[in-house]
């Protein structure tokens, strides 16, 4: 009786108490085939940028690896982040996914849903530890697309996770490049999302060199370089004259790599230099000494900065140039 009952017992655990293994297997495949979806990686990953977190469970249930790929090697979680669908995307983590995992152009999870400016899946997947320095084959990171995006959001959530900003692209874009070339193209506004960007780029850390290039230059009245070289018009001291050789210099040195044509160079450098020559307007010669020598000399040496930037500019460009006399 003890042996038959044991046999019995032994039976049942390898049976599944009646339920065997293939058909737990099977069972989710055949769900599959009602819902018109193949037993495949293809499917898969396009049910997951579906949204549709059924069949994606289904997948899985049925023996499918979280981390499966279609042809251009798109995981199921990389097409969910680039769709918004938080709940397939959450699902597939809890469920083994990796989160780091990159499809054939080096595309994460995480430069997907940056791309796409998908900020609760973002959130989602820095939470699971994404690594926010990967890059494609192009060099892009996450932040690299959140900049061109004008994503304020994405673009500090990055950076408190230690995103870099120093990172080349092939081209040797960085994210503040790109945040430059962003702001170049779409103007300044006070209340625009670029202006947010450069805010928030400047408060994480971009050095002082950085931080300027993340201004406008060109020198409408509203622009960020006209007020950051006006911001304290009358007052001229040793430290804001550091602050303006240094932009000016940073400034040509980023010129310098963009490859521009020399025409647009020099009206660059003809922009810098009505800067330049505002700072001397707006800051008035005191009458009392030792204050008014003081004075002189810094507007004598924002002459030589002007005539940094006049020499070896061919005569032909020279117009668009102020000229100071010293005082």
């Amino acid at each position: 009786m003890r042996c038959l009952l044991f046999t019995v017992a032994v039976a049942l655990a390898l049976t599944g108490c009646g339920r065997s293994p293939d058909k737990a297997v099977k069972e989710p495949r055949k769900e599959l085939a009602a819902l018109n979806l193949q037993y495949t990686p293809q499917d898969f990953v396009r049910s997951a940028g579906n949204g549709d977190l059924t069949a994606a469970k289904l997948f899985l249930d049925a023996g499918m690896a979280a981390d499966s790929r279609e042809a251009t090697g798109v995981t199921p979680l990389a097409a969910a982040a680039l769709g918004g669908h938080l709940r397939v995307v959450t699902m597939l983590l809890d469920r083994g996914a990796n989160v780091n995992a990159a499809a054939t152009d080096g595309s994460t999870p995480l430069i997907a849903a940056a791309e796409r400016q998908q900020v609760a899946v973002l959130a989602a997947l820095l939470a699971k530890k994404a690594d926010v320095n990967l890059t494609n084959t192009s060099g892009s990171t996450a932040l690299h697309w959140a900049v061109r995006r004008g994503n304020t959001n994405i673009v500090a959530l990055l950076l408190k996770q230690g995103a870099s900003t120093s990172i080349e692209e092939t081209n040797e874009m960085t994210a503040a490049d790109c945040a430059v070339q962003l702001i170049s193209e779409s103007g300044f506004d006070a209340k625009s999302s670029t202006n947010e960007m450069v805010v928030v780029l400047r408060n994480h850390g971009t050095s002082f060199a950085t931080r300027w290039l993340l201004g406008q230059f060109t020198l409408s009245s509203g622009s960020y370089i006209y007020k950051v070289l006006t911001a304290e018009p009358g007052t001229l001291t040793d430290a804001r004259f550091t602050d303006i050789t240094n932009y000016l210099a940073t400034c040509r040195v980023w010129l310098n790599r963009q490859g521009y044509e020399p025409n647009r160079v020099y009206w660059f450098q003809s922009q810098m230099a009505t800067a330049v020559l505002k700072v001397w307007e707006d800051s008035e010669i005191p009458t009392a000494e030792p204050e008014r020598t003081k004075v002189i000399q810094y507007h004598r040496r924002l002459n030589a900065l002007l005539k940094e930037l006049r020499a070896g500019v061919p005569e032909e460009y020279l117009y668009r140039f102020p000229k100071m006399d010293d005082p």
